[in-house]
């Protein structure tokens, strides 16, 4: 049924392409599972993006126009964080041009991590964040002031699950947007730079209402927010995909509690919904 309604086509995505930045690239696509970066990829797979995964010579080499918003994920010297690849200053150049011309940046748990040259995250110009790892306890750190009603947090019903994150996290400026923070340190955060937009989180495992943060925060980033209601569901537990060059799409519950949603198409139109326990159902596109 699947392949009948399909017919060999793409589902509709946002015009961009979503970047993860590794220091293997395609060679370990939609690889390398660990605590850090797991929910990242279950997360990814489900969203309605095209994800390209680039290595730190991509960047050097020049990224494909259609990417807008790069993504670096993981610990301090893992091969997903990127390691001693930060140290290259034409690396840092190159992401810094990438974003200050309207590009998006999201890093998550320890993104740009090396300490170097007095700094652990050495984008934390971008990022308008910086980890504290006992070096500089006694500066005297900015304040910036919680963001509220930001397009990011607009699902968002409850603290989003996670159950490790990075810590000692703080503003390096007071115009850095503070999304979420607990004891006072960093858990969400959103950056203007120049022309383009940083998100950060401290952690993102996969849950529902993680996947639409990240949804939105991807969206934020590339400055696409006027796309989010294209092809979407309002509720965070049900998903929708639509193929346009058949006329087709599906709505489906991924959860076990019967679900109601409002499905908007790439004109603005809505149709309410009602699903069953992890029903999935097929409509023709001319039906709205």
């Amino acid at each position: 049924l699947i392949h009948d309604k399909i017919g060999g086509t793409k589902p509709y995505t946002p015009p961009f392409k979503v970047a993860v930045l590794t220091a293997w690239g395609r060679l370990r696509s939609w690889q390398g599972y660990s605590p850090e970066t797991a929910g990242l990829l279950e997360i990814l797979s489900g969203l309605p993006f095209e994800v390209e995964f680039i290595n730190f010579d991509d960047i050097k080499k020049g990224l494909d126009k259609d990417i807008k918003v790069i993504i670096n994920a993981g610990k301090e010297g893992t091969s997903w964080s990127g390691g001693n690849n930060w140290a290259d200053p034409q690396i840092q150049s190159k992401i810094r041009e990438f974003v200050a011309d309207g590009g998006g940046f999201i890093g998550i748990y320890e993104p740009t991590a090396l300490e170097r040259q007095g700094s652990f995250f050495q984008l934390s110009d971008v990022l308008g964040l910086q980890k504290e790892n006992g070096f500089t306890t006694t500066y005297v750190k900015p304040k910036a002031n919680a963001a509220n009603g930001h397009f990011i947090l607009e699902d968002l019903k409850d603290n989003p699950y996670y159950f490790n994150r990075a810590r000692n996290v703080y503003p390096t400026s007071p115009a850095t947007e503070i999304l979420l923070e607990e004891y006072g340190e960093v858990v969400l955060a959103a950056n203007q730079y120049d022309k383009g937009r940083s998100v950060y989180f401290a952690a993102l495992d996969f849950t529902p209402h993680n996947t639409r943060l990240l949804h939105r925060a991807i969206l934020w980033a590339a400055g696409m927010e006027k796309d989010l209601t294209r092809w979407f569901t309002t509720n965070v537990h049900t998903d929708c995909a639509a193929y346009p060059a058949t006329g087709n799409f599906a709505v489906i519950n991924n959860s076990g509690e019967p679900q109601e949603t409002t499905v908007y198409n790439d004109k603005g139109q809505s149709k309410v919904i009602s699903l069953a326990p992890f029903e999935g159902k097929w409509f023709n596109i001319s039906e709205f």
